[in-house]
């Protein structure tokens, strides 16, 4: 009687201790579930067009209802991770961007690449952006949607935002010239990463120009930048301040308004400044002062290049 009480006790008491480790496994199971991440595998391949391919790209993937972007650096083949699940907006740059920073990229609407200050002058002096590529947003849709646990794939395209003044320097057998340098005002700046639109407040850009051939006195230089502002009703907005130097002799100086060509160029654009700006400069001096005069680049003709 007692064998049989000892064996009813020990059945209660592995079974019991069977349930419980049935319960605990199924309790970690569900647990496992529930404290999975929520998030979804995400590759966007990116499309660089025409040009070289640049060292890598930046990803911004700002949450479409708000929070702290989450950024990526990564090859220039695109993005290929995880994300957390939503939707969000996105802003794709090349990494091997010269002389450009990014600010106020807390939000989606206020993030700007913009022009680092130049390396001699005061601060509305920038330097020359290069190598600057930007998307914003995905092809073909406004977010991207990261669904939970799911695989999506899509691309983006960034294109160049950086535009080209370039400059031919016509000088006549009167002015012997070694050097040639100036500035440029009425340059933009900074730009939306969002929009695309550039800062109205204009700052200015120092260059040197280079001898067109080893025997020739005209000089070329192309000034990048990331647009020219908008010029205003009455105000030299884009001055071309130029100096030019003899080995023998003293250096010349002329300051050119520039401000109706380049308004003749924005209406001749349909409103827009061209990636490419070719305009034709000749230097005559006249009693000891330098004199200029502008024109298109004739492309057709003497002197012009590929742009």
């Amino acid at each position: 009687m007692l064998s049989n009480m000892k064996k009813f006790v020990t059945y209660i008491v592995n079974g019991g201790l069977l349930l419980w480790g049935v319960s605990a496994g199924t309790g970690c199971t569900r647990q496992g579930l529930d404290y999975r991440k929520q998030e979804g595998t995400v590759h966007i391949d990116l499309s660089w067009g025409q040009g070289s391919v640049p060292a890598g790209s930046r990803f911004f993937f700002y949450p479409a209802d708000g929070g702290e972007a989450l950024v990526r650096e990564c090859p220039p083949e695109g993005f290929s991770g995880t994300l957390p699940t939503g939707s969000y907006k996105v802003i794709v740059a090349s990494s091997d961007a010269q002389n450009i920073g990014f600010r106020n990229t807390e939000r989606y609407e206020t993030a700007e690449v913009y022009v680092l200050p130049g390396e001699t002058r005061a601060q509305t002096y920038i330097g020359q952006p290069d190598n600057l590529r930007l998307a914003s947003g995905i092809d073909g849709a406004e977010t991207l949607e990261v669904p939970y646990r799911s695989e999506v794939r899509a691309s983006a395209s960034p294109v160049s935002r950086v535009k080209r003044i370039r400059f031919l320097f016509r000088t006549d057998d009167r002015l012997p010239v070694a050097s040639c340098s100036g500035t440029l005002s009425g340059v933009a700046p900074s730009m939306s990463c969002a929009t695309g639109v550039c800062s109205q407040v204009p700052a200015s850009v120092d260059f040197t120009a280079s001898p067109v051939a080893a025997d020739a006195a005209d000089f070329t230089t192309e000034v990048l930048v990331l647009d020219l502002v908008r010029p205003e009703p009455g105000r030299q907005t884009h001055l071309l301040a130029l100096t030019l130097e003899g080995e023998d002799a003293p250096a010349h100086s002329v300051s050119i308004d520039l401000t109706d060509e380049v308004d003749r160029i924005i209406e001749e654009s349909g409103g827009g400044i061209p990636v490419e700006v070719p305009l034709d400069i000749t230097l005559t001096l006249i009693d000891n002062v330098l004199h200029a005069s502008v024109r298109p680049w004739d492309t057709g003709g003497s002197g012009s290049g590929e742009l």
